[in-house]
């Protein structure tokens, strides 16, 4: 199958990350961190790539970016090739170390924007829920505080959106109270029943001889806003999979040429709110 080709809009912020590719640590001691970080250190200069906010956990990277995405791959690359020529020849293995392609999702509205660097900077937590996240030597965060000096991270963008408050960035990180809420499907269905002035139950039934636009509606908000499988919609649904993925293939077509469902459609995605942006292996890839 052809791979979907990624949203290219030159100069845009992106949220980056990879992981091994045989569940094996990237990261085996500081050495390896260290040069791992030497190399994102270089990218500005040989690829205008500026990183604005890094973290290595044990088996995966996040960074943020600002570059033209062409270049932010080709950068990239030569991290990846580099730092796994460099890895495995210290610690004598074979092979590929990261998968072979990146995880990228844009970064282009400013709550998205301050989300995806506190997302980035609360990686950590996994590893301690009650870690100190300033004392994490390995994600920027305690740059951002000025705690360890980053010369080559641009951290004045993600600063200007809270005033280029140091406590307030620091607030909005490390307070629980700041955390993003993920809806489930459960919450889907209820948003569409409150829409179509049914109950949860309503809206997810299905008979053949009569259509429910309720049903196409939760069933396209899943997909699309969560990356619902077809396999799980058609549970939801109580259907045969082949079923799922008819009505989902009208919700699709409805929502292209039906102007009411369209707008109903843009509605739910406003009340339901925005989406973290994470590959669809995130949920179980801790290696810790």
């Amino acid at each position: 199958m052809a791979r979907v080709p990624r949203i290219h809009r030159p100069g845009e912020r992106h949220h980056v990350t990879n992981r091994t590719s045989r569940d094996f640590p990237a990261f085996l001691d500081d050495a390896d961190r260290k040069f791992f970080l030497w190399l994102l250190s270089e990218l500005y200069e040989r690829f205008k790539v500026e990183i604005e906010a890094f973290c290595l956990m044990t088996n995966h990277y996040h960074i943020v970016a600002e570059a033209d995405l062409e270049q932010l791959a080709r950068a990239l690359h030569r991290v990846g090739f580099l730092y796994t020529q460099y890895f495995n020849n210290r610690h004598e293995l074979r092979g590929p170390l990261f998968s072979d392609r990146f995880f990228s999702s844009p970064v282009n509205d400013p709550e998205y924007h301050a989300n995806a660097v506190r997302y980035i900077h609360r990686n950590p937590l996994a590893i301690d829920d009650e870690m100190d996240l300033a004392s994490y030597e390995w994600s920027s965060h305690g740059a951002y505080l000025g705690l360890r000096p980053t010369h080559w991270l641009g951290t004045r963008p993600t600063l200007e959106l809270f005033d280029n408050s140091v406590e307030q960035f620091r607030d909005f990180v490390e307070d629980d109270k700041h955390d993003l809420w993920i809806p489930s499907l459960t919450d889907i269905q209820k948003t569409v029943a409150r829409m179509y002035f049914a109950s949860p139950g309503e809206v997810i039934e299905y008979e053949p001889r009569r259509p429910n636009l309720g049903l196409q509606m939760v069933f396209l908000l899943a997909s699309e806003l969560l990356g619902t499988p077809t396999t799980a919609l058609a549970k939801l649904a109580g259907l045969s999979e082949t079923t799922a993925r008819r009505l989902l293939k009208r919700a699709q077509s409805a929502r292209s040429e039906n102007a009411d469902f369209s707008y109903l459609f843009g509605q739910a995605v406003t009340d339901i709110g925005r989406v973290p942006e994470l590959p669809a292996w995130w949920e179980n890839s801790w290696q810790l």
